[in-house]
């Protein structure tokens, strides 16, 4: 970052979440700021704070967690010791607090034996959360003491959040259409499409009507395009349907559509999807 702006240029460094949260966010500012780079921090959601709610899980309750706290599952490695104190965090579950847990699938084993050392009962509901709304999401509802296993048994995999606490226990699941349902459309691809735009609109959208689904996608694949001027035709049905589709004109070679606007996309792509 900083040979690129003493560069002259623009620099984005692009993380998720929260850039100060368990990262090298704060290294990175700190560096700038001594090399005197001048620089904006945008913050982001970071991830406790967004994959627990998209399944149901409340950080607190006021019946039953008015703390939560953050740690670390995974520390620098070559540290002399760690430096996240488990015996205070299974007083703050103990009391009805909540701990979220980032970076500590790989490491699950030695937290659930660590909270349990330190007091927390086997049986204290746990929730872990990973890929949150996207197609390969996954969360398990279990014990601590039963979390390594539900966890293998499930095939849960880094990037996930670990949630200890009784809020880990309410009853609280998210219910949509077909949530955490995966669907298999058993028709060729033509037939498939118009059905599989229906039940995206279905479950993404459903407040609008259906054509105005249709404009909204094709305008944002047009968007996407966009930047490329000039597109042979091959290439165009390559990019909507997946396939290549030789097309020639009288002299053999390719047909060439100009594109300069999103609708002369829509345009294209409305003849070959």
């Amino acid at each position: 970052m900083f040979e690129h702006a003493r560069a002259g240029r623009s620099v984005v460094r692009l993380k998720g979440g929260d850039p100060y949260l368990f990262g090298r966010g704060a290294e990175e500012a700190a560096y700038l700021a001594k090399q005197g780079i001048e620089f904006e921090v945008v913050p982001g959601l970071t991830a406790a704070m967004v994959l627990p709610a998209a399944v149901g899980v409340p950080l607190t309750h006021r019946q039953v967690a008015s703390t939560v706290t953050f740690a670390t599952g995974h520390e620098e490695p070559g540290k002399d010791e760690s430096s996240v104190d488990y015996a205070a965090l299974a007083a703050l579950i103990g009391a009805g607090g909540t701990v979220c847990f980032y970076m500590g699938i790989s490491r699950i084993a030695a937290i659930v034996e660590a909270l349990i050392g330190q007091g927390v009962a086997p049986d204290m509901p746990t929730a872990v959360v990973q890929w949150v709304t996207a197609p390969s999401q996954k969360s398990v509802t279990t014990t601590l003491g039963e979390a390594p296993k539900a966890i293998e048994r499930a095939g849960v995999w880094a990037p996930s959040i670990i949630v200890v606490g009784q809020v880990a226990g309410l009853d609280v699941i998210v219910h949509r259409p077909m949530f955490g349902q995966t669907v298999v459309i058993t028709r060729t691809r033509e037939q498939a499409s118009e059905l599989r735009e229906l039940l995206i609109w279905k479950v993404t959208d459903p407040s609008t009507s259906y054509q105005a689904f249709r404009d909204h996608v094709q305008n944002q694949t047009a968007q996407i395009l966009l930047n490329l001027k000039w597109l042979p035709v091959h290439n165009v049905t390559a990019k909507v349907r997946g396939e290549i589709d030789e097309q020639h004109d009288e002299d053999g070679d390719d047909e060439d559509f100009q594109i300069n606007s999103v609708e002369d996309l829509v345009v294209v792509i409305n003849r070959f999807s």
